[in-house]
């Protein structure tokens, strides 16, 4: 029931029990609920004059729904614009008249000719007011934005059902383009736009929507994706992200790019969780029924993981690892049990990473549009449009949201890159590529790698205070410069040798580089746990290019040594201690380092520390008695087995390792301990 008591009448009752404060605040309360119903008022005033459905009969009994125009359709479209610029709260009075689907919508369908200037006038006004409509809140805690974000699920799905409205969007922004002399209304129009088709894109599922799936929350914004690539929306804004006169629009698309590549990795694109979990389940049955035709012993006998050189002149680690342990031996119905098991296991894994799973048409359309990102100079241009831009505000607090997008889209479209060109037959399949040598040539992505932008992104590598977007820019930056360095050394293959050995000279020689990752790997305690485990990454990444350029230039004593401390073993062993967050390549990225230190500088008395041992313990005892463990968990209680059994070997040789599990050392003094204390021993 709406008040209708009287200000004067409220301001008088209670006067003695109330205090002036709170008399204040009632009185503010019912002025603005008196003004939200006269606004209400015009609205609905206006909404009425803009014009009305009839309904219409056929000659054979059928009917339909005919809108017709009223009178002053472009004044009452400005007052209502006026309105809801001023009151915020006007916008819910609209959805609830179905302003959109009801006048905005027919309007723009009954104003396609943009030659006339009334018609192209009424349609500016009505994209303006869907960009209103539209506007993004942040998904905060804020309850008085749930109606407003509730109201944006409802307004996108309004587009899907709605297609012609996305085809005629895509027919003004294609006019538009066609301008030879465009005035600041053109570019105006054309800004709104984009910003409605960003708009579209950044809506998410609004909370309170049950208990539902991160795919089922999805399937809207995946639906949208889909519409756009279907009316060649996409088609027109790669047009403009490839065009340098155009640089005026490219921030507004980058967001439009990072929204529709956000909710999944490159990755997604060649691989179906559900496929691969599948697969997993069948090597892990034949990886047990090899191990019923090993010889069985009652010990273990390892020959880990060493290094070797290879025809190309440069070392490379081989997994020349063999295990013999005593297993039961199994019949086949409990193999078949096991391996059902491992498929169930590997699919909640799926499901707990909160995997995004495409469908197959959803998978295709973001492949072509990553796709054509590359090959047609978007990417390029817009690589290059952005630096300028981001070096000429660095400045303006706003401008980390677009170095956010900047960094994801750069990591995506070049970890894209990388899987296409040794996977190209996966897209000859699909239809979708029938040339890869465009592809191929790093010329296409070469902005995104050059010196300047390693340099700017190893500048990102440090803890700043929390800011809007800032908690996301170095975790970008860890997955960005990792796909930076994996196409520099993809690229030392390729055609472009000279230029990607250049590249990689420089990231070599420059110390500063490395000193910035040791600085976050010994100050790990101040990243977030996601940090943390892009941190790893990098430097999985890191050190193997580093490898891979001393082996190729016959270098040695590089800056790989610097890893080599008690203090960042402490640090990857403080990540390891959530060993059960910790997915197979998150966890091989710690057993390859550990193998690091242990097989290619010979120092596993680093290793041999009362602490490190305790938790190698903790993880044996609960890794070690489960009955299904994933391959990054068996890879890891190998190393531990591999490690203790070594650690126990020369207990009784060296009965002063005793003492040296309680003190921390240092690449030196685990040398002098391995090979005697009366020998002096350079590292």
């Amino acid at each position: 029931m709406k008040r209708t008591t009287s200000v004067n009448f409220i301001n008088s009752a209670n006067k003695g029990t109330l205090s002036k404060r709170e008399r204040q605040k009632r009185f503010q309360r019912v002025k603005n609920e008196n003004e939200y119903e006269y606004w209400n008022s015009i609205i609905n005033k206006h909404v009425s004059l803009l014009g009305g459905t009839t309904k219409v009969f056929t000659r054979d009994g059928g009917s339909y729904n005919l809108f017709t125009p009223g009178i002053n359709v472009i004044l009452s479209l400005q007052e209502i614009n006026k309105i809801v610029y001023k009151e915020k709260e006007c916008f819910i009075t609209l959805y609830k008249l179905e302003f959109m689907e009801s006048r905005l919508f027919p309007l723009i369908l009954l104003n396609g000719r943009l030659e006339n200037n009334s018609q192209k006038e009424t349609s500016r006004i009505c994209v303006e007011l869907l960009t209103r409509m539209t506007k993004i809140y942040p998904m905060s805690k804020n309850l008085n934005d749930l109606p407003f974000l509730k109201m944006n699920s409802a307004y996108k799905d309004l587009f899907i059902l709605n297609i012609s409205i996305i085809r005629n969007i895509h027919n003004m922004l294609q006019w538009h383009l066609k301008l030879i002399d465009r005035n600041n209304d053109d570019k105006k129009f054309i800004h709104l736009l984009l910003l409605i088709s960003r708009n579209l894109l950044a809506i998410k599922d609004a909370p309170g929507s049950g208990n539902l799936t991160i795919n089922e929350k999805l399937k809207a914004h995946f639906d949208l994706i889909v519409q756009f690539c279907n009316e060649n929306l996409f088609e027109i804004i790669m047009i403009m992200a490839s065009d340098k006169n155009e640089a005026i629009w490219h921030t507004l698309i980058l967001e439009i790019f990072y929204h529709i590549l956000e909710y999944n990795s490159s990755d997604d694109l060649f691989i179906d969780p559900k496929m691969e979990a599948s697969s997993k389940g069948v090597k892990l049955m034949e990886q047990m029924k090899n191990r019923q035709d090993k010889i069985r012993k009652k010990f273990s006998k390892v020959c880990p993981k060493v290094w070797v050189d290879t025809k190309k002149g440069y070392e490379k680690p081989v997994d020349i690892r063999q295990t013999w342990q005593e297993i039961p031996k199994f019949d086949s119905i409990e193999l078949r049990e096991k391996t059902v098991n491992g498929q169930r296991i590997l699919t909640e894994h799926v499901n707990k990473k909160r995997r995004v799973v495409l469908d197959d048409q959803t998978r295709k359309c973001i492949k072509l549009a990553s796709l054509k990102i590359i090959t047609s100079n978007a990417f390029e241009v817009l690589i290059i449009t952005i630096q300028k831009e981001i070096e000429a505000n660095l400045d303006n607090p706003d401008i980390n949201k677009i170095i956010a997008y900047y960094l994801y889209l750069v990591d995506y479209i070049l970890n894209f890159r990388i899987r296409i060109t040794s996977e190209n037959s996966l897209f000859l399949k699909d239809g979708v590529l029938s040339n890869i040598s465009k592809i191929s040539d790093i010329s296409q992505v070469l902005p995104a790698i050059t010196v300047e932008s390693f340099e700017w992104t190893f500048s990102l590598l440090f803890k700043c205070e929390p800011k809007e977007n800032s908690n996301r820019i170095l975790q970008y930056a860890f997955k960005c410069l990792k796909s930076m360095l994996l196409t520099i050394k993809h690229a030392l293959n390729g055609s472009n040798h000279e230029m990607a050995l250049s590249i990689l000279k420089y990231v070599y020689d420059n110390e500063v580089y490395t000193n910035r990752i040791l600085d976050l790997l010994k100050n790990i305690e101040i990243l977030t746990f996601k940090e943390q485990k892009a941190l790893l990454s990098v430097v999985h990444v890191y050190l193997e290019t580093l490898d891979h350029y001393e082996g190729m230039t016959q270098l040695s004593d590089g800056p790989q040594k610097k890893f080599i401390s008690d203090e960042i073993i402490k640090n990857y062993c403080k990540i390891l201690e959530e060993y059960n967050k910790l997915d197979d390549e998150e966890l091989n990225y710690i057993v390859e380092f550990f193998y690091r230190i242990w097989y290619k500088y010979d120092l596993e008395g680093m290793f041999y520390k009362i602490t490190i041992m305790f938790l190698f313990s903790r993880i044996l005892d609960d890794i070690g008695h489960r009955q299904e463990v994933t391959l990054g968990q068996d890879e890891l209680l190998s190393f531990i087995l591999n490690i203790s059994n070594k650690l126990l070997s020369e207990l009784p040789k060296n009965s002063l390792l005793y003492v040296e599990l309680l003190y921390p050392k240092n690449s030196e003094d685990c040398k002098i301990s391995q090979q005697g204390y009366n020998r002096n021993c350079k590292i």
